[in-house]
């Protein structure tokens, strides 16, 4: 991003200078016709003196001279005249001109950064300034293009934003999804915190937030998790993740009735050909398959043992 800003900042100084160096290109033109007059009259006060040697020499005589001198005085007069309205000319004109083209480079480079900026709203991605885009993205699946130290920034400048914002609850959730996708779960368990201390109540953040207390200790749900996870379920009994994890945690608890009980309320929220509606038939089948072989070893009943083709 730094990247871009210098090149755009590069070109905008480039164009402008577009615009302005013609203004500057023609006080130089000026001058030089300013220079050319001074030239010409260099060389009639050469030609005078080169006169003089002449007459002194005997080259010309004393007709001859009169009459190149009065030439001379006539060219001179004229020249100087002429490079006398030159400067007039010019100094009226720069006064009348630089003013108003001044203005006009000034509006003209105005005009250009304004068309500039349009282009760039219309065809262009200003959201990528804006870090909660960004953000937004890690959320679901972080860039491979950021370094760490880059991710740590952007999600610190991040987290600044929403301590001005306390009520951005999205920017939070989008914030501590973002954590968890790269491993930073003391610092999404604390924005969790921050979110379910101002809605208590949504069962997906509890869910979520259960789901990553589970991660930290290592799979396990006993404990604060278990906790999120009933909240969950009591603010909203069909949530899919809170039913998938209470079942779990039933199924270790080897209370497996219970957890075919909480997978078959969650199958009832996924559509029935999906792939998830399998993995859950799967295991509520392997829930059925538990109980009835603890059922049997309680009755003091070994399991059925599978038929065999042999007879």
């Amino acid at each position: 991003m730094i990247g871009f800003l210098a090149v755009a900042f590069v070109l905008t100084v480039l164009a402008c200078l577009w615009l302005f160096v013609p203004l500057f290109r023609n006080r130089a033109d000026k001058g030089g016709e300013r220079e050319r007059g001074q030239t010409n009259l260099q060389i009639l006060r050469e030609q005078w003196a080169e006169l003089e040697n002449d007459h002194r020499s005997g080259a010309i005589g004393d007709a001859e001279l009169a009459e190149a001198k009065a030439e001379l005085e006539r060219q001179t007069l004229e020249e100087a005249a002429g490079l006398k309205n030159t400067a007039k000319k010019t100094e009226a004109s720069e006064a009348a001109q630089q003013k108003p083209a001044i203005l006009w480079g000034v509006a003209g480079s105005l005009a250009l950064l304004c068309v500039a900026a349009v282009l760039y709203a219309v065809v262009g991605t200003p959201s990528a300034f804006d870090p909660g885009v960004a953000v937004a993205e890690v959320a679901e699946k972080p860039p491979h293009d950021l370094s760490p130290t880059q991710m740590d920034e952007m999600l610190s400048a991040f987290a600044a934003k929403l301590e001005k914002e306390p009520n951005n609850i999205e920017g939070r959730l989008m914030l501590a999804r973002s954590y968890a996708q790269i491993g930073k779960y003391p610092q999404a368990a604390a924005t969790y915190e921050k979110i379910i201390s101002r809605i208590p109540d949504d069962a997906i953040v509890l869910a979520d937030y259960a789901d990553l207390l589970a991660m930290m200790q290592g799979g396990h749900l006993d404990g604060r998790p278990m906790e999120l996870i009933e909240r969950a379920l009591k603010a909203d009994p069909t949530q899919w993740k809170a039913l998938a994890l209470a079942g779990t945690y039933a199924f270790d608890k080897q209370d497996y009735a219970q957890a075919e009980a909480y997978w078959v309320k969650m199958k009832a929220t996924v559509p029935a050909d999906s792939e998830i509606a399998r993995s859950i038939d799967d295991g509520i089948a392997e829930a059925r398959a538990r109980a009835g072989e603890k059922s049997s070893t309680f009755s003091g009943k070994p399991a059925a043992k599978e038929k065999s083709g042999a007879k």
